[in-house]
């Protein structure tokens, strides 16, 4: 199941870290620190296509974050800056999986890997960042969604 976004656009300088007005239900760190990825692009980004995926159960019963980004090829290809999750969060929360579960981005800092999880519970946005390599299997039955630009 996927369905079209729009990711972007970004002045480059946003990071999840600072991004407290938009994510009042709190920033969590899971296996890394708010100094890990409170490094900025500074890179402006167009607005582009994006797809939302949510997990299947009928084809995986569950996986990690490596599993689910490597379904993109290189899982660099499914990278996106962190003002484009934020400004996703921001413009589209509908698109965000409600009642709990959440909604995975991929994003890149100094050539580390990390992914952010987006929940919203009690009506806020609640991210939850971990390192790429975290090992646990995310359930497929609760339909998780991954964002990722258009390949």
């Amino acid at each position: 199941v996927e369905d079209a976004v729009t990711l972007g656009p970004t002045c480059g300088y946003e990071t999840i870290a600072r991004a407290t007005e938009v994510f009042t239900g709190g920033i969590y760190y899971y296996g890394c620190t708010a100094e890990d990825i409170d490094v900025a692009d500074q890179q402006e980004t167009e607005s582009r296509p994006g797809r939302v995926y949510a997990m299947d159960p009928d084809k995986c019963v569950s996986a990690t974050f490596e599993e689910m980004f490597t379904t993109f090829g290189d899982p660099g290809r499914a990278a996106v800056p962190q003002g484009e999750i934020i400004t996703f969060c921001k413009k589209t929360p509908e698109k965000l999986h409600q009642g709990g579960y959440g909604t995975f981005f991929l994003f890149e800092v100094k050539g580390n890997r990390f992914v952010a999880y987006v929940r919203v519970v009690s009506g806020e946005l609640r991210v939850s960042v971990y390192r790429f390599g975290f090992d646990y299997r995310w359930y497929a039955g609760y339909r998780h969604r991954v964002v990722a630009p258009q390949l």
